[in-house]
């Protein structure tokens, strides 16, 4: 039991507010903790439990397939422009192991256990500030307090997000052996097959395995590669029509200003109020030099901090949310002057946005005295103002239809289309076949 959290009990390791020693997260403890993490996933969207839901492609898309076509096809199933292998093994499951009333709850589970995988690979990520009972509690704080997050909860086909930050925080990791090093194997193979964003993290991969002349390193980064060229080749040989490519640097520089600064500083209500007009006025040409230095400070300040500490877990973080980041903005669907939008393309953010705010707790631990002092006030700041926005969700994501009402219709008249969430979702799901 010693391999979730590391080392014995009686290791000292640095203090949240400082460098002081603290006891350290036991197996026991760390068990606790996940269930509580799981709890908190679970109860902040109780109508997902309560009705049974199904969210957009997830239902439509990938539960139908798995109804209507053999396993292969409904496996490897493009949608988009390339491969989601979690949302498809999620569709399957649901589709053939339980009665049709009971499907939803089979693919929200699967997602469930996807999201509790960030948290798992924190415990045994080997961080000695992490054995910090505090600081392991805070760092989970991180992973559930990004704005926008309701996008990415509990459904299947945005588990690649959760994979994705999997990747990355087994990219700043030290390496593991042992059932931790095949479960990071897992992730490395599955992550890259469920979505685009994991694929780029691959050249960090390798970059650090030449910095370091590691073959475990190498042998990860090797792993990824192979996995993203499939996906690669998925989204050559079935181009998505409305995915833009392309983000200008001021168009980038704002969407960091409003999403990766106003957002986890002020919360959704001051944010929406500072940034209300801003699409217009980016249309507009207005001047928005403030806004736009305010993105370039944050990030200078924040790479020049991470930089003067010299503690690879914060470097190797702070470089993987930084790509994605970059390469989800330059490859988001839709129109990209849209990403302006408070809550538009939430699920682009979610991974840099709880990197960034894992970096930040990670220089309150590694930093010098008064960077230390001055991170431990920003991860608390974020931490409350995250927490105070935690449980409210759009009603777009936690409400709709009731699944079982839903099944009911369609018994009585197989031609009924039923409805998934959000509301207006109306697919046929045709018979078993």
């Amino acid at each position: 039991m010693d391999a979730v959290c590391g080392r014995a009990a009686r290791d000292g390791v640095p203090g949240v507010f400082g460098r002081g020693r603290r006891v350290v997260a036991a197996p026991g403890f760390c068990a606790v903790l996940l269930l509580f993490y799981a709890l908190l996933i679970a109860v902040r969207i109780p109508n997902i439990w309560l009705k049974g839901r199904f969210w957009a492609e997830e239902g439509a898309v990938y539960f139908r397939n798995a109804r209507l076509e053999s396993w292969p096809d409904a496996l490897f199933a493009v949608h988009t422009g390339y491969l989601n292998l979690s949302a498809s093994i999620a569709g399957l499951l649901a589709a053939r192991l339980v009665p049709l009333e009971a499907a939803p709850w089979i693919s929200t589970g699967f997602a469930l256990v996807i999201q509790l995988l960030p948290a798992i690979l924190l415990m045994t990520s080997g961080i000695s500030w992490l054995r910090d009972r505090w600081a392991l509690g805070l760092a989970l704080l991180m992973l559930l307090i990004p704005h926008g997050s309701g996008e990415v909860w509990l459904n299947s086909i945005t588990s690649q997000f959760h994979l994705c930050l999997c990747v990355a925080l087994i990219l700043a990791s030290p390496l593991r052996g042992g059932s931790i090093g095949w479960l990071r194997a897992a992730i490395i193979v599955l992550a890259p097959l469920s979505g685009p964003a994991s694929t780029f993290l691959a050249p960090l991969f390798l970059l650090r395995a030449a910095i370091e002349r590691s073959w475990g390193r190498a042998g990860q980064g090797g792993l990824l590669a192979a996995m993203a060229a499939v996906q690669v080749l998925m989204v050559f040989l079935h181009p998505e029509p409305a995915r833009g490519i392309g983000i200008g640097p001021r168009l980038l520089a704002l969407v960091i200003y409003e999403k990766h600064v106003l957002l986890p500083l002020l919360g959704f209500d001051h944010a929406s109020r500072l940034t209300a007009g801003l699409i217009d006025m980016v249309r507009g040409r207005q001047s928005l030099w403030p806004e736009m230095l305010a993105g370039v400070a944050a990030s200078g300040l924040i790479a020049t901090a991470v930089v003067t500490t010299r503690d690879a877990f914060s470097q190797w973080l702070l470089a993987a949310g930084a790509l994605v980041m970059a390469m989800s903005y330059f490859g988001a669907l839709g129109q990209h002057i849209d990403l302006l939008g408070i809550s538009f393309g939430d699920r682009y953010a979610y991974v840099p946005s709880a990197l960034f705010g894992l970096v930040v707790l990670a220089l309150a631990h590694t930093g010098g005295l008064g960077t230390r002092r001055i991170a431990t006030c920003v991860t608390l700041w974020i931490i409350c103002i995250g927490m105070n926005d935690f449980m409210w969700v759009p009603p777009g994501f936690s409400d709709g239809s009731t699944w079982s009402a839903e099944v009911a219709r369609w018994r009585q008249d197989h031609a009924y289309n039923v409805e998934f969430w959000p509301n207006g979702w109306r697919w046929p799901i045709g018979d078993n076949p």
